[in-house]
């Protein structure tokens, strides 16, 4: 591997809907040996979908190649959002483990990013609404028994109907604030949480308050 390829525009603009293409072509990158290290500077990347147009400034990336694991990191600012430092995303192939394993690292500068910016990778994430929004910390690594991760952080504009009322059987809605002061996933179970939740106006089923009385040992 000889020297940096640096690659340097004054502006780009991505189809939303092509994230996840996007994200394969990195993806495929990570599954294969040492490559040309590349660091990647752009002024402005306009994001658009059907109805929202997003701006990204002073965006940074790097694609880090090794023997024992590539990695790609983007750094990046939000155009009109106030932010105590870049928001950062870095991904990790590490090969020293067997299987091989992936890591997701998320860091979003301390200002509310849409969780929409990420649900084309991680389908799931479309359940909280087009108008959630999560600020904070999290790291997620793929193994082959299932996902561990843990994060703290903020989520606001979560559709408890779209989280609930169409996943269970059982009648939620309204829109929720959920602040998580840390929460710990292994082998993709909720392993531990510590939080709140605020939400209303909104409707909630009497089965959904039985179920938690017997599962969550909750005071009716």
């Amino acid at each position: 591997m000889d020297g940096v390829l640096i690659l340097s525009v004054a502006g780009a603009e991505i189809e939303a809907g092509r994230l996840a293409s996007v994200w394969e072509v990195i993806a495929q990158g990570l599954r294969t040996p040492a490559q040309q290290q590349v660091h990647l500077l752009a002024e402005r990347v306009v994001l658009h979908d059907d109805t929202t147009t997003r701006v990204f400034t002073d965006v940074e990336g790097d694609w880090d190649p090794s023997e024992t694991g590539n990695q790609a990191s983007l750094r990046f600012g939000v155009e009109g959002v106030s932010m105590q430092s870049p928001a950062r995303v870095r991904v990790i192939r590490n090969r020293q483990t067997v299987p091989p394993s992936t890591r997701f690292e998320l860091d979003t500068g301390g200002a509310p990013l849409p969780c929409a910016l990420v649900a084309s990778l991680f389908p799931q994430i479309a359940r909280l609404g087009p108008d959630s929004r999560y600020r904070g910390y999290l790291w997620a690594t793929q193994q082959a028994a299932g996902w561990d991760a843990e994060w703290a952080g903020e989520l606001t504009g979560v559709d408890l109907a779209r989280l609930v009322t169409q996943q269970f059987p059982h009648r939620l809605s309204g829109t929720a604030k959920i602040v998580v002061q840390r929460a710990r996933m292994h082998q993709g179970r909720l392993d531990r949480a510590t939080g709140s939740l605020t939400a209303g106006p909104g409707q909630i089923s009497p089965s959904l308050l039985s179920a938690a009385v017997d599962a969550l040992y909750m005071v009716p």
